[in-house]
């Protein structure tokens, strides 16, 4: 039996000026950190994903795989978030889970998905197989007193 561990690390609503939704949880049930996010990647937003990744990312040689398919839209700031993972990572590589055409097309055009330690799976079987074998689930290291949700 798997457990599976979900956190919310980051959330806002929608509100009347037209801010949309946006929502990070980190997923603990496979073998690296999975981060699910949810609504559009921009400047406004970027800094929390740089906060997540931070609280997940332990060293050089992880695995790091984000869920992409709610993520309506992504700017400069969204790629540069993943382009300094990538560049942080040296022995680790990033997965890319479901992104939508849209976003698939940035990170095409961008230069981020040709990239060795970028792969791009069309769903969370197909990065589940490509994740090193024999590696424990992830588990929530930083359930701690200090880390809880940092937006609302």
């Amino acid at each position: 039996m798997v457990l599976s561990f979900f956190r919310k690390i980051f959330s806002r609503r929608a509100d009347s000026a037209g801010t949309q939704p946006y929502s990070i949880e980190a997923s603990y049930q496979l073998a690296a950190p999975l981060l699910i996010v949810t609504g559009e990647i921009d400047h406004h937003t970027s800094r929390a994903l740089r906060t997540a990744i931070e609280r997940e990312v332990l060293g050089p040689d992880q695995v790091v795989l984000f869920d992409l398919n709610a993520v309506t839209f992504m700017d400069s700031g969204g790629l540069t978030v993943l382009l300094d993972l990538v560049r942080a990572l040296e022995r680790g590589w990033v997965g890319i889970i479901r992104p939508r055409p849209g976003i698939r097309r940035l990170l095409e055009i961008s230069g981020l998905g040709a990239v060795r330690s970028v792969r791009i799976f069309g769903d969370l079987e197909e990065a589940r197989r490509a994740l090193p074998a024999g590696g424990a689930v992830w588990g929530p290291h930083s359930l701690d007193a200090g880390h809880g949700d940092t937006g609302g």
